[in-house]
């Protein structure tokens, strides 16, 4: 019976996510700036509630970025500690990625469906990237994460993989940038804008399990954040 830990704390929402067998349970709660007083006792609360210890998870699992600097940090460094602690396999995921998993729950259809995600990264920029969902219910990756302008993005490589028309819509960026996202005769269609805009741990756990069994996972020390913008990360405060 897999049990395994997800958490993410790289945007304004903090969330941890217990898989125990077939049962997934969550604490969620969108709480800019209190990652750092909120995660811990979620992972606490959350492993009591299952009656599980740290030692009896098959692996930790965390969302990397690209995000919020300060948020993905802390998510790491818990993320390590634990693993660290308890001498288990730590599992990296991309938070991007989750994104197009938390869209695809939320309108509950999976198979064939194509998710552009886009996180407001400040300083006019947005962290984007584009996903279709192929039948197994695994992510192809249809434009590279990235750190760009929002009018910078190369919507003519990307039709060529996939309908703007047809795709879904997740994260801040777009309500941040749809002038720019979706200027005049744009084929994207604003209407398919999800209400959810930030990742999840629950849906990190599809991913993360799927990892595991494929023993795509490594050491506590390994986990290293997703930035993007590296330049930038020591320097700037969210």
């Amino acid at each position: 019976m897999t049990k395994i830990l997800s958490i993410d704390a790289s945007t304004e929402a903090v969330s941890a996510a217990l898989l125990n067998g077939s049962e997934v349970t969550e604490r969620y709660k969108i709480a800019p700036r209190e990652h750092a007083k909120l995660l811990l006792p979620s992972i606490q609360e959350l492993l009591a509630e299952s009656q599980v210890s740290l030692n009896q998870l098959d692996a930790i699992a965390c969302n990397l970025g690209p995000g919020a600097f300060t948020g993905i940090r802390i998510g790491v460094s818990v993320a390590q500690g634990l693993a660290y602690g308890a001498d288990l396999p730590a599992i990296g995921l991309s938070t991007l990625e989750n994104m197009a998993l938390v869209g695809a729950v939320e309108i509950g259809s999976c198979s064939g469906e194509s998710w552009l995600c886009a996180i407001d990264a400040r300083m006019n920029e947005v962290y984007f990237a584009a996903f279709s969902v192929a039948s197994n219910e695994e992510l192809n990756c249809d434009y590279e994460p990235c750190v760009v302008a929002p009018d910078k993005i190369d919507w003519q490589s990307l039709e060529h993989k996939l309908n703007l028309g047809n795709a879904n819509l997740i994260g801040t960026g777009w309500q941040a940038y749809q002038n720019e996202l979706v200027p005049e005769n744009s084929p994207i269609d604003i209407k398919k804008l999800c209400q959810s805009q930030f990742p999840r741990a629950s849906c990190g756990l599809y991913q993360a399990k799927r990892k595991f069994l494929n023993k795509e996972f490594g050491r506590a020390e390994q986990l290293q954040p997703i930035y993007l913008r590296n330049k930038v990360a020591d320097k700037k405060k969210d």
